[in-house]
């Protein structure tokens, strides 16, 4: 039978990506150490790269649109509802999945 596991998660880095491979090379680059090292490097990216997406999209009134924007994100997958007390909240979550050593995120 083979190893494996499954559990919920709010992200994961899958290092097989371009943009992944091309944000690691730059950190270091930029940084001299691995963004791993860093509790807020993937995050930093992703919540910047989400809101100025949002902004450049759907202009300073986004929020109204937030629910639409989806840009490709590196570890955190971001998808906001609006609450009923009129605020947002992220409702993206996803099962990692590894299976023989192999990871695999099931939306």
């Amino acid at each position: 039978q083979p190893l494996g596991f499954q559990v919920v998660t709010d992200g994961f880095v899958d290092y097989t990506k371009p943009l992944v491979q091309n944000f690691v090379i730059n950190f270091r680059r930029q940084y001299g150490k691995e963004p791993e090292s860093s509790k807020y490097a993937f995050l930093g990216y992703d919540v910047t790269k989400f809101f100025i997406y949002a902004l450049a999209n759907y202009g300073k009134d986004f929020n109204k649109c937030v629910e639409f924007v989806n840009p490709e994100l590196i570890e955190n997958q971001m998808h906001f509802k609006r609450v009923t007390d009129g605020g947002f909240e992220n409702v993206e979550w996803s099962i990692l999945q590894q299976r023989n050593y192999n990871y695999h995120l099931k939306k």
